[in-house]
């Protein structure tokens, strides 16, 4: 199990050295990525889309590929831990992950810094967005955005 960013750009260099390789592909709101990285770290959020838009469209270039691969997505995890969980189980042919795991409050790392039930954060992260900062993420993003099946908030 590797979970390192830079790890996204290298699916098939990583399949080619680890064999038998799997990859479990996760995606999260580029508004949601966007805001977290200028808070976190200072950057535009033009820099910050960018950054989104490049990782997602090579991870999902790789997708098409890398001979086992499932691509999930943060909302989906948090709408329904247990529907997602089952997926990766049975993608990865080991015992199922047990559902009390995911109704259990967890020490994860999130904006509040709080232990916390799986729960989808990126509504407070739009609320730090202005309209512009929305525009110019679907400015940058927005190819991407639609092969994912991100929602535009704009246009």
């Amino acid at each position: 199990m590797e979970k390192s960013p830079p790890n996204t750009v290298r699916g098939p260099w990583l399949e080619h050295h680890f064999k038998p390789a799997s990859f479990l592909s996760l995606t999260r709101s580029p508004y949601a990525v966007a805001e977290g990285i200028r808070r976190r770290e200072g950057h535009s959020v033009e820099r910050a889309a960018r950054h989104w838009t490049i990782a997602n469209q090579i991870m999902l270039d790789d997708l098409e590929r890398l001979d086992d691969a499932l691509l999930l997505n943060y909302e989906d995890l948090c709408a329904d831990p247990s529907k997602e969980m089952t997926r990766v189980t049975r993608f990865l042919k080991i015992d199922p992950y047990p559902d009390q795991f995911l109704r259990e409050i967890l020490p994860i790392h999130n904006v509040t810094e709080q232990p916390s039930l799986i729960k989808d954060f990126n509504a407070s992260s739009l609320e730090r967005l202005s309209a512009d900062d929305i525009r110019r993420i679907e400015d940058i993003a927005g190819e991407v955005m639609s092969r994912l099946g991100y929602e535009f908030f704009t246009g």
